[in-house]
């Protein structure tokens, strides 16, 4: 999903932001142009959490693989970021990684 053979459609990589903070997500694969599988990254550079507004993103769909400390290709056991009501919550300096399918 990172390395393309040609160009990425218009649609391939969706951004989430609200405008007030750096901290943003970024959707790989978001029109589903290269298949069914996605890659979300995430990273809030601010020294307190951030609710991440990501209204079309299933949670239960996407797996966590990585934070800003650990990485699993299986995903991670425990002390995974937390969503709530079409947020992603962001623990103060941290980034996370998530796939789908």
């Amino acid at each position: 999903l990172f390395r393309l053979d040609s160009r990425q459609s218009d649609g391939y990589l969706h951004f989430y932001e609200d405008g007030d903070t750096s901290a943003i997500g970024v959707l790989y694969n978001a029109d589903a142009s290269r298949g069914h599988q996605q890659i979300l990254y995430a990273i809030n550079p601010h020294g307190y959490e951030y609710w991440l507004p990501v209204p079309e993103v299933i949670p239960s769909a996407f797996t966590q693989l990585a934070d800003h400390e650990r990485f699993d290709p299986k995903g991670l056991k425990g002390g995974t970021f937390k969503w709530q009501d079409g947020y992603l919550i962001l623990p103060p300096m941290s980034c996370g990684l998530w796939a789908r399918g």
